[in-house]
């Protein structure tokens, strides 16, 4: 019985296949589908809330740690930013009393968005350093 129902099998894949052979099959030409190009929008440029995340964090002149400290921001303290600098490293921050500086980003939690909405913004450029005269 067994073998019978396996001669049985084969003997139908057998007549399928004969038959799938005999269908006609036309040729179709491909008609080319235009390519549609995924165009990233431009962000819109916006300003995120921050907080402060250490206890004591300094708010610089300019994007580096050799500028002039000009004042502090406290634990948690909300500050608007505005931009960031081109090596994505420093913020700009506005506090909620109109003080502006440059702040480490590492340094602030953001609430809501993301960095790359930012305005890039260039820091001023470092102090120039005079050698003093050895005698």
């Amino acid at each position: 019985m067994k073998r019978q129902l396996m001669m049985s099998a084969a003997a139908l894949g057998f007549v399928m296949m004969v038959a799938l052979a005999s269908v006609p099959v036309t040729a179709q030409t491909a008609t080319p589908t235009p390519v549609e190009f995924f165009v990233r929008p431009t962000p819109a440029i916006m300003t995120l809330t921050g907080a402060n995340r250490t206890w004591k964090l300094r708010v610089r002149a300019g994007a580096s740690r050799i500028q002039p400290t000009l004042f502090d921001l406290t634990f948690r303290e909300l500050v608007t930013i505005l931009g960031i600098s081109p090596n994505l490293q420093w913020f700009y921050i506005r506090t909620a009393d109109g003080r502006t500086g440059w702040v480490y980003r590492f340094y602030i939690d953001l609430i809501g968005g993301h960095i790359f909405n930012l305005p890039v913004i260039e820091p001023p450029a470092l102090p120039a350093l005079t050698p003093t005269p050895t005698p």
